[in-house]
């Protein structure tokens, strides 16, 4: 969407301030019922809207807030959902988002911040996406990663000039992130020790916990079941010469 406002001779001048009234619009989509706001801006978000620190949301094309005038930070595309489509339990911040998933977020939040370019930070990524995996039905935490080369983050979280950097920011004590200092070399039982000292949260008991609904998505009790019968309705084959 956009905007349009009428002038004081009777006509239409353009603006950034009213956006909103309809001048930048694409698309329509009429619904068969009434969408809350939340749905409404979910729907535009992969579209590339934004919001600034002063809340405001802002079109896609637009490099400044109608509201606060502040420039629009430097920001990857948002995926739907937030999530990483080929790792379960990952969540994928942006420039754009990181004020939303992470400050704002009624969750812990452990995020590291990376390039693929970087060595280090492809040395820590499969062990962070099994740490997501792991902790992927745990409710209180969000494990996130944000990639630098399209993103920029506020300096006072990330004053930092290095990569891979981690961080925890704990809910409660989001201004004051607790840094990782284990780097692209720390294990998975590292970054969970580190996880469980500062929050509580215990990765093995994460997954003893959501082991049965992962079964059951899998249907795994019913693909063993499957196994027993087949097993007892194929008869025994003997070695030859044995008898009995």
């Amino acid at each position: 969407f956009g905007s349009t406002r009428r002038g004081a001779g009777g006509g239409f001048l353009g603006g950034d301030a009213d956006w909103r009234a309809g001048g930048h619009l694409r698309s329509l989509r009429l619904d068969s019922k009434a969408l809350r706001q939340f749905d409404v801006w979910s729907l535009h978000l992969p579209k590339g809207i934004w919001r600034s620190r002063a809340g405001a949301w802002n079109p896609a094309d637009a490099r400044m807030c109608w509201r606060s005038r502040e420039t629009r930070p430097k920001s990857g595309t948002r995926p739907p959902g937030d999530a990483d489509p080929r790792h379960e339990g990952l969540t994928i911040v942006t420039g754009e988002s990181f004020r939303e998933l992470v400050l704002e977020s009624k969750k812990h939040v452990f995020v590291v911040a990376s390039a693929a370019w970087c060595g280090a930070c492809q040395a820590l990524k499969p062990r962070w996406e099994q740490l997501a995996q792991a902790l992927a039905a745990e409710h209180s935490v969000t494990i996130a990663s944000v990639d630098m080369e399209e993103n920029e983050l506020p300096n006072r979280y990330f004053p930092e000039t290095y990569i891979p950097n981690v961080k925890l920011f704990i809910l409660g004590k989001k201004r004051n992130p607790v840094p990782f200092k284990g780097g692209g070399s720390a294990s998975f039982e590292e970054l969970a020790r580190f996880l469980q000292e500062h929050t509580g949260i215990c990765v093995r008991t994460a997954i003893e916990l959501a082991y049965p609904a992962y079964c059951e998505r899998l249907g795994i009790d019913a693909f063993l079941q499957e196994l027993r019968s087949a097993a007892k309705r194929r008869p025994l084959q003997r070695a030859p010469g044995q008898h009995g």
